[in-house]
């Protein structure tokens, strides 16, 4: 019998940007994501509004999305490639209204101690949660983080 165990972990994190405007193109596989908003351009001319005020705004009506899509298999053939050949969680997505760091928590590690980022003038926290990379460590499962000189969201573990 085959050796099923799981050998490696990747998690992609892509801030700002929904399963609808990355992955048109996953439609016709059956994936749950709307297949038939406008194309945007690529590079955007602009980023759309994402803070805290825009997140009300919107959550209350007084906003309405911009509803628009990358051609997922011309603009990032990387990423369409990733989800048909590994694991497409459509469905599951971080989703705290506020900050970046709580929701970062949320995808690597189930949870959030916190709604706000931690301060740039005090030293990082560090709490004592499980995380998609211990778990995978104490399974003895290779697993690396490409976090960029700041370690972050995975130095926070």
């Amino acid at each position: 019998m085959a050796d099923s165990r799981v050998k490696r972990v990747v998690v992609m994190v892509q801030e700002n940007h929904t399963i609808d405007n990355y992955f048109r193109g996953l439609a016709p596989y059956g994936a749950n994501v709307a297949p038939d908003w406008p194309i945007q351009a690529n590079p955007p001319a602009s980023d759309q509004p994402h803070d805290r005020h825009a997140y009300y705004n919107w959550l209350t009506g007084q906003h309405k999305a911009t509803r628009t899509q990358f051609d997922t298999a011309t603009d990032i053939p990387f990423y369409a490639y990733l989800a048909l050949t590994g694991a497409f969680l459509e469905n599951h997505c971080s989703g705290f209204g506020t900050n970046s760091t709580p929701n970062h928590l949320l995808i690597v590690g189930g949870q959030s101690p916190t709604l706000r980022n931690p301060s740039r003038t005090q030293p990082p926290p560090l709490w004592d949660m499980p995380s998609v990379p211990g778990l995978a460590a104490d399974a003895g499962v290779g697993w690396a983080c490409y976090t960029g000189n700041s370690n972050y969201p995975a130095g926070f573990y």
